[in-house]
């Protein structure tokens, strides 16, 4: 009986990880990049950039910085705010999007309009409108001057605030699942 547990137990995990919202793309790696090598971290953001945003923008990288410190904790880094071995920097897109599909004779026949010589073609035609958002993560080895890893993570963001927050966490998670 245990072992039907742990046998939907891992279905319901691998099914959770295929329908998760968020995309990771551009994945890569310096050859031989293994966070185990190094011991802290810290991160690379400007206070100018900081005291120039908006409010909910601070919020949304304090909520980065505070899942990004958790997963580095938990392979065993520590923040470091005098020496780091490791900065990491990320920062988040937002761009209006418009959601099309393609007609097709079948569903959006031509209409008749008096002429003998119509034609129909097929068109992109808007369905909806959305936000995507973009997250990006660089760790940077900074006696080197040189990028370790990059990815991005997409998704489409929500209206309401805490549904936010909860993508902001899965797009790092995800982002760290590709880092290991």
């Amino acid at each position: 009986m245990k072992s039907i547990y742990v046998i939907l137990l891992a279905v319901l995990l691998v099914a959770g990880e295929a329908c998760s919202p968020v995309k990771v793309l551009n994945a890569e790696a310096e050859a031989g990049f293994s966070l185990a090598r190094y011991k802290t971290f810290d991160f690379s953001i400007e206070d100018s950039i900081l005291q120039n945003a908006p409010p909910e923008y601070n919020r949304q990288i304090e909520l980065a910085q505070a899942e990004v410190l958790r997963q580095m904790m938990a392979v065993g880094l520590r923040q470091d705010k005098t020496n780091p071995d490791l900065l990491v920097n990320f920062g988040m897109v937002v761009e209006d999007k418009t959601q099309t599909r393609q007609t097709n004779f079948i569903t959006d026949p031509p209409r008749y309009t008096g002429q003998r010589r119509y034609q129909w073609k097929s068109k992109e035609v808007p369905v909806g409108k959305y936000k995507a958002g973009t997250l990006s993560m660089h760790i940077i080895d900074p006696a080197q001057n040189k990028l370790l890893w990059k990815a991005e993570a997409e998704t489409v963001i929500p209206k309401k605030s805490e549904d936010i927050q909860r993508g902001i966490l899965q797009s790092i998670q995800a982002l760290f699942r590709k880092l290991h």
